[in-house]
């Protein structure tokens, strides 16, 4: 997601600088090398910006690790724009802060987790509050919550790297019957937005395409390893996300590319 934010924005006419991890060079920008977790280097990737998308996260059952990562990670950001006295910050969020408890159906009003029942979605939730706190230290902030990101970027989780997951386990990477998905292309249209139209500050939206049937998906994906894919269980929870807000408020008009990306899965699987 990050390397596709900053070549947009590059592309758009903006200097961009990075915060990137293990030396990694993006294709537009400049980079600092350093992690959320090293504040020098936050400070100095802060200095003189405007505008901070934050795509930073690890999706883990480790509790401890979950919230070095996603919630003192995004205070130590957080602290750092307020320093350096930039205006805005685009927060990636995601579906999974929604209590399970509240669904089947959620919107953006429904309740995040307020109890550590999911590592992720919690920390990314308290990540969220931390944000919204941030409103009363002078830093604006759009919260955006993408479903599953379909990427073929080689360290995208839905992309090449479901495939080593599919390959490294017995289990089902993903046991649901549908998939609310968004592609990166159409998720980056949405962070464009969010940092420029003005009604979209202090706000939260679902990014969201539409919805997929997760065998389609995990056909593409268990093909590539030569296996058939797993089934998933019929009384499996269908949750379902509403996304009209974004659309309403931003005008956000996605292109259907989850066929495209379907196909770029199948590829990868016969290469």
């Amino acid at each position: 997601m990050g390397s596709a934010v900053a070549t947009r924005f590059t592309h758009d006419g903006h200097r961009v600088r990075a915060l990137v991890r293990n030396g990694a060079k993006l294709p537009a920008g400049e980079s600092v090398p350093g992690d959320i977790t090293d504040q020098g280097a936050l400070a100095l990737a802060a200095r003189d910006v405007d505008l901070a998308v934050h795509c930073a996260a690890v999706v883990s059952d480790d509790l401890d690790l979950c919230q070095r990562i996603n919630v003192q990670g995004t205070q130590n950001l957080i602290d750092a724009l307020i320093n350096a006295r930039c205006r805005l910050l685009v927060h990636i969020s995601t579906i999974s802060v929604y209590d399970d408890a509240a669904g089947p159906d959620f919107d953006e009003e429904s309740p995040l987790w307020s109890l550590p029942t999911n590592a992720y979605g919690f920390t990314k939730a308290e990540a969220e509050r931390a944000v919204r706190r941030a409103g009363s230290r002078g830093l604006s902030a759009v919260v955006l919550r993408p479903g599953l990101v379909a990427s073929m970027h080689p360290r995208s989780r839905w992309g090449p790297l479901a495939i080593a997951r599919a390959s490294a386990s017995d289990g089902n990477i993903l046991p649901f019957p549908e998939i609310p998905y968004v592609h990166v292309t159409n998720l980056v249209d949405a962070i464009v937005l969010a940092a420029t139209t003005p009604v979209a500050r202090g706000r939260a939206y679902n990014v969201i395409d539409g919805v997929a049937p997760t065998a389609e998906y995990l056909t593409a994906v268990y093909a590539a390893i030569g296996r058939p894919p797993p089934l998933i269980a019929t009384d499996a929870p269908r949750p379902r996300f509403r996304a009209e807000r974004i659309r309403s408020d931003l005008s956000w008009s996605p292109v259907d590319r989850w066929p495209a990306f379907i196909s770029e899965l199948r590829r990868a699987g016969r290469s």
